[in-house]
């Protein structure tokens, strides 16, 4: 077990993991075959670990990515971003208006972005889901196993996994679709 003081953020990547700490810089540890854990040096204000690189976000809003850039996911677009989320090979950025941008591989059309505006954006493995100011989710991207099929309740997160995703209704509770083979979009009752 790595500990580490002083943390305001953490994100977990598949074999990484990458921390914010409260003077804006970087640390990161796990595996680092692609450099995915070796941060830029300076201050960011937001770090999502994808499953083989990791992108910030600069106090400009401007995104910068490290790691593996096989499909273009460490290449971030131009312009500025309130929040980034790192999936397998792709990443989304949320502009400051609303709109999703989205870089890297596109094989399940998962860098094509829903129209529309988005309150927060989670990144799955090959798809992305965004929680709209109505508190609905949209997704898009693979579909295999239904994870970008939402419900049409109202929620107040959304998090996309690796073929499922999860949000949080108003009430508190969680509601899952997508994959179930280990029981992953199955919350328990008492929750």
């Amino acid at each position: 077990m790595v500990e580490c003081t002083l943390l305001a953020t953490i994100s977990a990547g598949a074999y990484h993991t990458c921390a914010l700490r409260f003077d804006g810089t970087a640390a990161c540890w796990g595996d680092n075959t692609h450099g995915q854990a070796s941060p830029l040096p300076g201050a960011f204000t937001q770090l999502s670990a994808g499953l083989d690189y990791t992108c910030g976000l600069r106090s400009d809003g401007t995104a910068v990515c490290w790691g593996n850039n096989v499909a273009g996911q460490a290449s971030p677009l131009p312009g500025a971003f309130i929040q980034l989320s790192a999936g397998g090979f792709s990443c989304c950025g949320l502009r400051a208006d609303g709109t999703a941008a989205c870089w890297g591989d596109n094989t399940h059309g998962q860098a094509n972005p829903l129209p529309g505006t988005f309150i927060q954006l989670s990144a799955g493995d090959y798809h992305f889901c965004g929680l709209r100011s109505d508190g609905t989710a949209a997704c898009w991207g693979d579909n295999i196993a239904g994870q970008s099929s939402p419900p049409s309740d109202p929620f107040t997160q959304v998090s996309a996994g690796g073929k499922h995703t999860c949000s949080l209704r108003n009430d508190g509770s969680a509601v899952c679709w997508g994959a179930n083979g280990s029981g992953q979009s199955a919350p328990p009752t008492d929750t």
